[in-house]
Formats: structure tokens, C-alpha cells, sequence
């Protein structure tokens, strides 16, 4: 079954910028991560491609939509035994702080 990633990406090409969102650097970067890896597999498919040529323009579009995600992923790490304390004291510090930036996200 293909993926019509036109209707996926409606507005992609005219939609420049995604809304801002306020988080703190830690999970902005682990959304930017996300956003990219997810990109690495996508790219894969021509449709999808074709659409979204440059990484750095999905990144900027899709990370926005990965911050739930990025703080799922800073919370599972900081319940891992795997995880060294001084990463888990740097996680537990921006969820934090996170926490007490104003929201223009809907994210909760």
C-alpha cells in the first residue's frame, strides 16, 4: 500500500515556518533529533522525497511536532538504569525547567 504523502503534507512548500514553540535546548535538540532520524527512513520513499528535498527544511517543520515525543524519550531515560547520574541529573534539570516555560504548543 503506497502512502500519499501529498495529502500527509498538504501544506508543505508555501508553509515555511512551523508555529514557534518554547521548550527548554535539551528537548528541542532531542526533537531536532528525532524529526532528523525520522527524515533518514522517509527520504527512502521517492513520494516523500520529492516533497521534502532538504533535511534541514523537514527538520525545522516536523521538530515542533516531535517536542511530546522528545520529553517521552527524556523521561524514559532518566527511569533507565542504563542511563549515567550525571546525564540523568542534566535530563531531570530541563524537564524542569521545561516544565516552567510558558506553553505556545498545546503540549502539556
Amino acid at each position: 500500500m503506497a502512502i500519499d504523502y501529498n495529502k500527509i503534507f498538504a501544506k508543505r512548500r508555501n508553509a515555511k515556518a512551523s508555529k514557534q514553540v518554547i521548550v527548554h535546548e535539551l528537548v528541542a535538540e532531542v526533537a531536532k533529533g528525532i524529526a532528523a532520524e525520522f527524515y533518514e527512513i522517509a527520504a527512502q520513499d521517492n513520494n516523500f522525497y520529492k516533497l521534502w528535498p532538504s533535511q534541514e527544511e523537514w527538520v525545522a517543520a516536523a521538530a515542533p511536532r516531535s517536542v511530546a515525543k522528545a520529553r517521552e524519550v527524556l523521561g524514559a531515560m532518566l527511569a533507565n538504569s542504563m542511563t549515567p547520574d550525571w546525564q540523568k541529573e542534566q535530563i531531570y534539570e530541563a524537564l524542569c525547567l521545561d516544565g516552567g516555560l510558558p506553553r505556545h504548543d498545546g503540549l502539556h
